[in-house]
């Protein structure tokens, strides 16, 4: 009997053991698997400030009567759209410490990107040395910063 009780015992402490490790690997391979998704996501906002940096470059060097500025402004807001719901899905999930945080920094490039005259058919095109193109090139790669940042931040 003593023995049938030792044998159950054992059982017990091994299937204590194999459930707490597969909970510990378990746990280990969400972690890795949220990492990868959180990559997934800043790698795709990345390449969209990239664009829309293009697009805006593109787009204040031409004048605003010109035929396709309409379509480039749409394209623009469009990206810049797509590029807040990464961000507020971002923010949701991960948070920077002591700095600019994803939705502020998303903001300002928004704001540099879309100026006052942003529509505006009588808007004159601009030199490539004009500041606009100085201010979203470091708005951008601010909330490039922020955003790797972001991925960093995640344990």
């Amino acid at each position: 009997m003593a023995e049938l009780i030792q044998s159950w015992g054992t059982l017990i402490s091994l299937m204590i053991g194999g459930l707490i490790t597969w909970g510990i690997r378990s746990r280990i391979a969400a972690k890795g698997q949220r990492k990868k998704d959180i990559r997934t996501l800043v790698d795709g906002a990345i390449n969209l400030v990239e664009e829309i940096q293009d697009l805006a470059y593109t787009y204040y060097i031409k004048a605003g009567s010109d035929t396709d500025t309409l379509e480039s402004s749409q394209k623009i807001k469009s990206k810049l759209k797509t590029l807040g719901n990464k961000i507020t899905h971002l923010h949701k999930i991960v948070r920077v410490r002591n700095g600019t945080s994803l939705l502020t920094a998303h903001k300002n490039l928004r704001q540099s990107v879309t100026l006052s005259d942003f529509e505006s058919r009588t808007r004159a095109a601009r030199q490539t040395d004009d500041p606009i193109f100085e201010d979203i090139s470091a708005k951008a790669g601010r909330l490039m910063e922020v955003l790797e940042e972001s991925y960093k931040s995640v344990k």
